[in-house]
Parts: structure tokens; C-alpha cells; sequence
């Protein structure tokens, strides 16, 4: 069986494990780079509807 090494980027240990609202956070480089996933589906990333995408998507991935 191969197992693919987890990328580095992932562990973020200069991150506290939740939030102040209790929620994972989210890196700043990684919401960005989630934001460019959404840029290039053609969509606006600062439209109102997906303010929070990114960072919903970065804790889905994340756990």
C-alpha cells in the first residue's frame, strides 16, 4: 500500500488549535489560496454569499 506523505503545509503548529469563537483557524495563506480557487472558477470570492467560504472550506479539509 502507498501512503502519501501529509504536505507540510498542512500542519500548522504556529496556529492555536481553536479560536476565540471556537472554531479552527484558519491560516491567512491558505484562505488566500482558497480564495484563488474561487477566482478561478470565474467567481468573485469578496461577493457576500462566499465571505466565509474559505475559511469553511479550509476546517472541512482540515478535519
Amino acid at each position: 500500500m502507498n501512503f502519501v506523505a501529509r504536505p507540510p503545509f498542512l500542519d500548522t503548529p504556529d496556529v492555536p488549535p481553536v479560536s476565540d469563537d471556537g472554531k479552527l483557524p484558519v491560516p491567512a495563506d491558505v484562505a488566500r489560496a482558497i480564495e484563488t480557487l474561487i477566482r478561478w472558477v470565474g467567481d468573485d470570492p469578496a461577493r457576500e454569499g462566499l465571505l466565509d467560504t474559505p475559511k469553511r472550506v479550509a476546517r472541512a479539509w482540515k478535519e
